[in-house]
């Protein structure tokens, strides 16, 4: 996610009740407040927002949902993929560190550090580098990221028999990824890792972490794969969007292909339904408690609205679902779709999300639901990390 910091893109946040007393005690900060329209019993909008910071409040607890309301969102493609898996790796980081900082509170390493500094000692919370503390300084992994790129070569030597088929483009990835969440620690784990570098401490602490840190990095696919398919629900949703101005408001004068190679008038006529209300909602519901790994709530992102055809896609999710990669790259599945199906090209990922879930012990669930009364098309992507 190397990308601008900043994200310009609207949002509204809903904050959980840990989350309105932080906003209630810093909300006048400058980087709240000076990029917020309101907070309001609706939620809090933000314009922009910085990408890490958003990320971290998910970590906190703090967001109980994220939604985007629009009509037009292609022009916002990238930003929303960018949001989409922040989002996703949020959540992620946070599972993964309530977990691992369980785990290394047993190790040797933290527990003759807590017997030497019982006013400073490390437990399952702040093991983990996210507390939001004003000031909070982590140069220290900076520091030592020697340490970290030696654990994580001891976990990848560990799992060497996996990695034997890995390409090098897909190494470098994966240490990417690995390095993000290593850096989902308390910069006090690295110095202490540093100074046992070399003995039987180090090793058996990093025992201790392996097993999660190849869990949650192996999982990290299933964020990639959701923020992509999460891209192809909403181009069909702004696409229904436009066969409901032509249909209803056009009556049909002008052709929908017309719209769909025009982009200016494309965005001319989602201007105009985005100020009459006509819109589509993308939503993630997140697993918002922090520490309640136990929690029931799934982790789920929905995108709803009144134009698109509930029965047409959920037959595709269906016929998607039932599919089979058969081992096949994303690319070489496509070369041999139909002609036909190029225009749903993209709801393919739902098969290749579907069984990345499958083989990490994730459980994933997509549906529809429609609302008769409201004449509303829900599309609810559930996983549970």
């Amino acid at each position: 996610m190397k990308r601008n910091p900043i994200i310009e893109l609207p949002i509204v946040l809903i904050l959980t009740d840990e989350g309105e007393y932080f906003f209630n005690q810093r909300h006048r900060t400058l980087e709240y407040s000076a990029r917020s329209n309101q907070v309001g019993a609706e939620g809090m909008v933000l314009n922009a927002y910085s990408a890490k910071t958003l990320q971290r409040l998910i970590f906190a607890g703090y967001i109980a949902r994220i939604e985007i309301s629009r009509a037009d969102f292609t022009s916002k493609r990238n930003e929303i993929l960018d949001l989409a898996k922040l989002i996703a790796y949020g959540v992620l980081f946070k599972e993964y560190s309530i977990k691992l900082g369980k785990e290394l509170k047993e190790t040797p390493i933290v527990a003759n550090w807590n017997r030497k500094n019982p006013s400073r000692a490390l437990n399952s919370s702040n093991i983990t580098k996210h507390s939001l503390r004003e000031g909070e300084s982590v140069k220290n992994v900076e520091v030592l990221r020697e340490v970290q790129n030696a654990v994580i070569q001891e976990i990848f030597d560990l799992h060497a028999h996996e990695l034997k088929t890995y390409s090098t483009e897909e190494m470098q990835l994966l240490n990417y990824k690995a390095g993000n969440f290593m850096q989902q620690l308390n910069p006090l784990i690295w110095v202490l890792l540093a100074q046992q570098r070399g003995n039987a401490v180090f090793s058996r602490t990093v025992e201790a972490m392996e097993s999660i840190v190849w869990q949650y990095v192996s999982k990290a696919n299933i964020a990639d794969y959701l923020g992509l398919l999460v891209l192809e629900l909403i181009s069909q949703a702004e696409k229904s969007l436009m066969e409901e101005a032509v249909q209803t408001y056009l009556k049909g004068r002008i052709d929908l292909d017309h719209f769909m190679k025009n982009k200016d008038d494309r965005l001319k006529v989602l201007q105009s339904l985005s100020e009459h209300n006509k819109t589509a909602t993308l939503s993630w519901k997140i697993h918002a408690r922090r520490g309640s790994a136990s929690d029931s709530s799934p982790f789920q992102v929905l995108l709803y609205n009144r134009s698109i055809e509930h029965e047409s896609i959920r037959r595709e999710l269906e016929n998607k679902k039932k599919l089979k990669t058969d081992g096949k790259a994303l690319s070489e599945f496509y070369e041999q779709l139909p002609g036909e199906s190029e225009d749903q090209l993209g709801l393919y990922y739902l098969t290749y999300l579907q069984e990345e879930c499958k083989r990490q012990g994730t459980l994933f669930d997509s549906y529809v639901n429609f609302i008769n009364q409201h004449n509303l098309t829900f599309i609810t992507l559930s996983i549970r990390f």
